[in-house]
């Protein structure tokens, strides 16, 4: 059976997570064994070393591929021969499929040397962690006649995220950065490149900053990834290695409980749902907090108490078997959650 299917190319996060959850998909035999599936771009691929390292990976497999002109095809077909839709994910990996399967995307000995050439010439040394602040400044100047106010409650102020990773190696990332960063390597606004936004997240230690694009870039090469200000509580999910701290909810003075926020119809059109209420970001404390345990864990220095594991239950338990966070294994930042005891309820 031959499939044809629209690859999301031209949104960071919807290049990396979709596509490679698809692959993932396949690998765990989500999809009928039979199918040959012809996947096209549906418009200009937003990173084209990301499209390069994509059509790498797919020339590798035997059940796909990535096609230029997908009309070329039909063309070529043979008289009679029936063709279906592919059903391609969302950027959910709900079944945390990245926690069992490799990364595809693998860079050549040339890129290599390359991005090591680019990293002396930036000045980035040594280990570091890539850092995005999410601000809207990138759908609004490649896609300027779309309303995208609907993602406005999902933006955080850089200079909290800034002052937080103080003392840590920190690569600020991004496309589109009109404001500098002081105190950090500002990678975003002085040496931005397609290339190097690939090969600086896919060889950091870890990702910090608001779940999109680049987090899920750093997600897809398996490196761990603390997400900070992440709303909506139904998009919170990650594997093994990950950590997040969401942003907080208040309403009529009164801040929701973890369960009444994973009540609030998460899907990111649903900015309606949050009128009225006063969203809170995470503080630079907060941020720190989840950089050092994160980094903690890493080293192989961190423990988690007794407490914090009683915590972390009593935190999932608040969603039921049909809510897309249940059974998730990424942690919530344990310092995060002793300081929010009272949003777990009775």
């Amino acid at each position: 059976m031959i499939r044809i299917g629209k690859l999301i190319s031209d949104r960071l996060g919807h290049f990396t997570q979709n596509t490679d959850i698809y692959i993932s998909q396949r690998e765990e035999g989500l999809h009928p064994a039979d199918c040959y599936d012809i996947l096209y771009y549906r418009s200009r691929p937003c990173n084209e070393q990301l499209s390069l390292m994509w059509k790498r990976a797919f020339s590798k497999l035997p059940y796909a591929e990535i096609v230029e002109h997908p009309g070329d095809f039909f063309v070529n077909m043979r008289d009679g021969e029936e063709v279906q839709n592919v059903p391609m994910p969302w950027d959910i990996d709900k079944l945390t499929l990245r926690d069992k399967y490799p990364t595809r995307l693998i860079f050549t000995e040339e890129e290599e040397e390359r991005g090591r050439r680019e990293m002396e010439r930036i000045g980035i040394e040594g280990e570091y962690v890539c850092f995005h602040s999410k601000d809207g400044e990138f759908l609004r100047e490649t896609n300027p006649y779309i309303d995208w106010s609907y993602h406005d409650y999902r933006h955080t102020d850089l200079n909290i995220t800034v002052n937080a990773l103080d003392g840590f190696n920190a690569v600020r990332m991004g496309a589109v950065a009109s404001k500098k960063a002081d105190k950090v390597i500002d990678y975003a606004h002085d040496y931005r490149s397609d290339f190097m936004d690939i090969y600086l997240a896919g060889h950091c230690r870890f990702y910090i900053g608001t779940p999109g694009g680049i987090g899920a870039l750093v997600q897809v090469f398996r490196i761990p990834s603390a997400f900070v200000n992440s709303i909506p509580m139904q998009r919170i999910r990650g594997g093994k290695d990950d950590l997040f701290i969401p942003k907080k909810l208040k309403r009529n003075g009164r801040f929701l409980t973890f369960r009444e926020m994973a009540d609030t119809p998460g899907g990111y059109l649903y900015t309606k749902e949050y009128r009225g209420m006063e969203i809170i970001e995470n503080t630079v404390e907060e941020i720190r907090d989840l950089a050092e345990e994160m980094n903690g864990k890493l080293n192989g220095t961190w423990v988690s108490a007794e407490e914090d594991n009683e915590l972390q239950e009593r935190y999932w338990s608040v969603f039921n078997p049909e809510h897309v966070c249940y059974n998730t294994p990424a942690r919530i930042g344990a310092k995060f959650l002793r300081g929010n005891k009272d949003l777990l309820g009775g």
